[in-house]
């Protein structure tokens, strides 16, 4: 686990007890401090390095007032957003406005530690309700001589999670039997059926919500050019136009660098094939046992 420290605060209090905490949990903890726009973006080149590698991250970030709402822009504008990368805000008498709390998608993993008297802070999350909205929920708090009121800090995704409450999601479908069976129409489609869309069943009765399928533009899986043109229903997804997509997609490294996938529904083995190798002039067996060096 890699957690990254940006401040422009000091609250010696607060930060030794975190920096403790970490160092006696074996955990590297690396310093930087942002104070300007040239050294936000410097800060986002590091996170961007974690997502090629996939790293685990936790970013703790001590921030004036007028580095809030500039912060979370560049996360959300450079898409640094994944559900292994956690943005931790601890905020000193400031408050949490409007503005911040909509910039924030339900993608993102916010959680904000705020001043409420000298000593005691309260946790908020905006992954604590399984809605779209992503409101930040106090679910947490924290004093100097108690510690953490409950354990662990924040309430874990698969209990969140474990009840979408009726959402309905909209799901992009592509007719490639036998995984689903599409009928395309002029007013629209038809699903005849297929193991994804039985999948798809299972995990909505399980998982509480509802789905309403839909045609995408392309009608296809597309294809990663780069990170600025990206087709297809990928394409839907890495622009968050759609939350989730079911189908016969293969992991690759440059998908990876757009998209999360969630556990594989089917291992399958690839052969390849050539012809039979011809039968060799015995005559020459003798000559073709060694290099032409020794004959010459």
């Amino acid at each position: 686990m890699l957690n990254y420290y940006t401040s422009t605060l000091k609250d010696e209090n607060l930060l030794t007890t975190m920096l403790l905490k970490f160092h006696n949990s074996s955990i590297l903890t690396v310093v930087h401090k942002v104070e300007d726009d040239e050294t936000l973006i410097k800060f986002s080149g590091i996170i961007k390095r974690h997502l090629e590698l996939h790293y685990n991250g936790i970013y703790l970030l001590f921030l004036k007032e007028t580095k809030i709402i500039s912060t979370i822009k560049m996360i959300k504008s450079e898409d640094l957003i994944q559900r292994n990368l956690m943005y931790i805000f601890i905020l000193n008498k400031v408050s949490i406005n409007i503005f911040f709390q909509n910039s924030i998608v339900e993608a993102m993993r916010i959680c904000i530690v705020k001043l409420r008297k000298p000593e005691m802070y309260q946790i908020y999350y905006n992954q604590a309700t399984p809605n779209e909205h992503s409101q930040l929920k106090l679910v947490n708090w924290w004093s100097k001589d108690r510690g953490l009121f409950h354990h662990p800090l924040l309430p874990k995704t698969d209990k969140v999670y474990a009840n979408f409450q009726g959402r309905t999601f909209h799901i992009p479908v592509l007719h490639k039997p036998p995984w689903n069976f599409v009928t395309y129409q002029n007013d629209g489609i038809i699903i005849e059926g297929g193991r994804d869309d039985k999948v798809l069943t299972l995990l909505a009765n399980k998982l509480n919500f509802r789905y309403k399928y839909f045609d995408p533009p392309d009608r296809s899986q597309g294809s990663v050019f780069n990170n600025t043109t990206i087709k297809g229903v990928l394409g839907l997804i890495w622009q968050r136009e759609v939350q989730l997509f079911i189908g016969d997609l293969t992991v690759t490294y440059e998908r990876s660098q757009v998209v999360e996938f969630s556990f594989l529904t089917l291992a399958d083995n690839e052969v390849l094939l050539t012809h039979a190798p011809k039968i060799l002039n015995e005559g020459l067996a003798l000559v073709r046992s060694f290099h032409w060096e020794v004959w010459s």
